[in-house]
């Protein structure tokens, strides 16, 4: 019985604590789109379908692709994108749930590591020890990166694969059980499927195994061999990702022509420093550090931090009591942390989402150091004293971290709040500037966004894309020929980027330079990539503007059909409008079509498109169409006045009466052939008295309506009353002769007339 009661306890415990950081993260659900890797969900066509065939395409490598493999976490991403759609909700309410489930595996992981390997007062309190260390790590400011930024559920679905391997492990060496094993390797593969940093895991193991080994077999040759031969399963498929990273993927080894390989491993020892700090003191933490590899081996410095972190790890070995379990946390901070470390290129050197993984092996510490504490209460006041203090001290810790994560959730709301934060505390990184003046000019704040590009460049004068896109800044302000000069000189400093080449065709094209446009687009098309879309889209502006017809159609099916993924609303729009202009109706409907998938393709798009297939006599897919844009945007009354035309064509009476009412209770132009429309529907059902009172709203909108005369007048003669109809003819005759109408229509009218007989 006190067992089991002890039991709840602890489960009531750890059920409190996973409602509290559940609760803690709970301002991050209002977040969005930061305008940093959000492309790997809304223009990622591989999470939009279940389908076999996108499964097919997840997992097996594109062709020329130079990501790295990570098909677990596309995957994921599909099925949020099944139940959520594109909404920044579902990610982060998967990331906040990802996390919660991390912290019951560390905590599972701590109190397995305890009760496995830990001495006997320390097992007494297992699970007041375990819940410290998972409290440590749920607190920790530095992991809002990862729970707040939509893309950093990787890390936290890597880690739940990556904790559940190795809890299968410890099973394993416990139990012997070989199922426990073969799990083990299976959840590590997903783990390096899900995000390369899974990939120290076996030197955790081997880690684990050469602190757990018996003294008199450690090192010795069976217990080598031994070792070997049960790590190898783990080795060989991190060997196969690591040479997929390296040789494939964008993560390279620093050539030795640009940073020596001595820079980097002495400045690993910095670096690590500069991480405790942000896990003992998380002050000025964001989501860019301005850190790099000097190119001048920094010998003493690194040398210095080197013997500081050996000072730090022995006193922390000392105050765990806990030789095997510190050491354990230990290796799990290093090995982990190792592969960001600076010894190959990423994408930056210091990130707050590197620190996840690692920082596992640093909580545990805090639960060792607290179960020896509490192993040894009862031995004097003055410990419990201490003691009293030590958990004072705590709790203000904790609370100081709990507001610190709030605050740091705030941050990733918005691009412009995010690289603020950047700016603000390293006012001179050109790099966090530029993301703040593209979030500004994806916000439409140009002339901020100008600012901030005049300050990149002033930072940075070779930072090619600055000058790119404070180009596009100048010509969406009309100034064309000011933003040339711009775009040239990003030419001269980024000649392989197609999309510097494309803009400055825009502009050419703008100031009538129409030849060298030609070319820019020509250059930057063959420069492919995402980009080239707007190549052959402008090419075929151009093309069309100097009557070159069958050419541009040409064009712009190639642009449709290149990536509709990265095509824009604006372009689609337009795709669409030129097409319907030139007559060509069913490659519109065709082209837009590809878009319907796409984020870019808003609800402007689902209205065009819907336009279209009204005019290519498809009213029935049309409706469903249109039904898409108003679940888009309710308030669109363009959408509902095409609504209710598609179900009149198709002969859906009630429902284009419907979608008429309520357009007409919005507002908007061309009021009065709504009125007539839907004055022709009530006519045509039966509903004469009513027809007549909408008919004679829209005259009073609008007096000099032909139709809505000629439409009375047919109703006046279906209701009997042919005086009033006469009239009403006669009077749409006059309204011809004054306005100049075909000839065509006016007979059609006279033709009316005469049908209602003599006076």
């Amino acid at each position: 019985m006190a067992n089991s009661a002890a039991k709840n306890i602890s489960g009531y415990r750890l059920l409190l604590l996973l409602l509290l950081f559940a609760v803690l993260y709970l301002p991050s659900l209002k977040n969005g789109y930061v305008g940093w890797d959000d492309a790997l969900i809304h223009s990622n066509r591989n999470i939009r379908s279940l389908s076999l065939e996108n499964m097919t395409r997840i997992f097996i490598p594109q062709p020329g692709s130079t990501a790295s493999y990570q098909p677990l976490r596309t995957l994921a991403n599909a099925l949020v994108f099944a139940l959520n759609g594109p909404r920044p909700l579902g990610y982060l309410l998967f990331n906040i749930l990802l996390y919660l489930v991390n912290i019951l595996l560390f905590y599972k992981t701590v109190r397995i590591l305890i009760e496995f390997h830990g001495d006997d007062r320390l097992k007494v309190s297992s699970h007041a020890s375990a819940l410290v260390s998972a409290a440590a790590f749920g607190l920790l400011p530095v992991h809002v990166e990862v729970v707040s930024w939509i893309q950093g559920g990787k890390q936290t679905l890597m880690a739940a694969f990556f904790l559940g391997s190795f809890i299968c492990y410890l099973r394993f060496r416990d139990s012997g059980k070989e199922k426990m094993f073969w799990l083990s390797v299976a959840l590590y593969g997903a783990a390096l499927v899900s995000q390369p940093g899974a990939i120290a895991f076996p030197l955790l193991i081997l880690g684990y195994e050469a602190l757990t080994a018996g003294h008199g077999n450690r090192f010795r040759k069976e217990w080598l061999l031994d070792t070997g031969l049960r790590i190898l399963p783990f080795i060989l498929p991190a060997v196969l990702l690591g040479a997929q990273l390296l040789f494939i993927s964008t993560v390279r080894k620093y050539p030795v022509a640009e940073l020596s390989f001595v820079s980097s491993l002495f400045t690993v020892p910095l670096l690590w420093g500069k991480y405790l700090i942000k896990l003992f003191l998380p002050v000025n933490i964001c989501c860019r550090y301005p850190m790099t590899v000097p190119g001048t081996p920094p010998l003493f410095a690194g040398s210095a931090a080197a013997l500081a972190l050996a000072g730090l790890a022995w006193a922390a070995c000392r105050a765990a009591g806990e030789k095997k379990l510190a050491g354990l946390g230990l290796i799990w901070f290093a090995v982990t942390l190792l592969p960001t470390s600076g010894l190959v290129r990423t994408s930056t050197l210091m990130a707050d989402r590197y620190l996840y993984l690692p920082s596992m092996g640093f909580a545990i510490l805090p639960g060792l150091i607290f179960g020896n504490l509490l192993a040894g209460a009862g031995a004097s006041h003055f410990i419990k004293a201490r003691s009293s203090l030590l958990t004072a001290l705590v709790l203000a810790v904790a609370a100081g971290w709990a507001l610190v994560t709030v605050k740091r959730e705030l941050d990733w709301r918005d691009g412009v709040a995010l690289w603020s934060r950047v700016v603000s505390l390293y006012p001179e990184h050109d790099l966090a500037t530029f993301n703040l003046a593209d979030a500004l000019q994806r916000e439409g704040k140009l002339d901020e966004a100008i600012k901030h590009y005049q300050k990149v460049i002033r930072i940075n004068p070779d930072y090619g894309d600055a000058y790119s896109n404070l180009g596009v800044c100048l010509r969406l302000r009309g100034e064309d020929r000011k933003a040339i000069g711009y775009f040239e000189r990003a030419r001269s400093l980024r000649p392989d980027r197609a999309e510097v080449w494309i803009n400055l065709g825009i502009s050419y094209a703008n100031v009538s330079r129409d030849s060298a446009a030609f070319a820019a687009f020509e250059k930057g098309i063959d420069l492919g990539g995402r980009s080239a879309w707007a190549g052959y889209y402008n090419r075929a502006k151009l093309l069309l503007s100097g009557g070159s017809v069958e050419e541009s159609v040409a064009d712009m099916e190639k642009a449709a059909r290149y990536a509709p993924q990265w095509v824009t609303s604006e372009a689609w729009l337009d795709l669409g409008r030129t097409l319907e202009r030139l007559g060509r109706v069913d490659l519109a409907v065709e082209l837009l079509s590809l878009g319907k998938g796409e984020a870019a393709f808003d609800a402007s798009c689902w209205r065009i498109l819907g336009n279209l297939e009204i005019l290519s006599g498809n009213p029935s897919a049309a409706i469903e169409t249109l039904k898409v844009a108003a679940a888009r945007d309710p308030e669109d009354y363009q959408t509902y006045v095409l609504l209710g035309f598609a179900n009149q064509q198709a002969n859906f009476t009630q429902d284009a009466v419907k979608a008429y009412r309520r357009a007409l209770a919005m507002g908007g132009p061309d009021r009065e052939k709504v009125l007539n429309n839907l004055a022709l529907i009530l006519a045509e059902t039966g509903k004469l008295d009513q027809a007549e009172k909408v008919y004679l709203e829209a005259l009073a909108q609008k007096p000099d309506f032909i139709e809505a005369w000629v439409n009375l007048g047919i109703l006046y003669r279906t209701k009997g009353d042919l005086t009033q109809a006469r009239r009403s003819l006669e009077k749409a005759l006059r309204l011809c002769a004054e306005r100049q109408v075909p000839d065509n229509i006016t007979e059609g009218i006279k033709q009316i007339l005469d049908g209602l007989g003599p006076q």
